[in-house]
């Protein structure tokens, strides 16, 4: 497994209405990919924000316009466990 810090580029911007959680997010996941789900499912409420347009935005911590997704070599977390959030950073 991998240690991935989710961290949300532009915390201003309304795509964030959606979601519980704005801070940086460090995972243990097989992939990118399962790493933004796990935080989705963790923090997102579920529903998409509409906007003037009729568009919908959806969930910020899938998108990587919203929420850089990168490994962290030799970190603090330990690889071997099961995939999870491990950390929730007050940066």
């Amino acid at each position: 497994m991998n240690i991935y810090m989710l961290e949300p580029i532009d915390k201003n911007h309304k795509i964030w209405q959606s979601s519980k959680m704005k801070n940086t997010i460090i995972v243990r996941a097989e992939n990118p990919d399962k790493a933004r789900r796990i935080v989705q499912l963790e923090y997102w409420f579920g529903e998409d924000i509409p906007v003037p347009t009729d568009e919908f935005l959806g969930c910020p911590w899938l998108q990587e316009e919203y929420v850089s997704c990168t490994i962290i070599e030799n970190s603090k977390y330990d690889e071997k466990g099961d995939t999870g959030i491990l950390d929730e950073l007050s940066c």
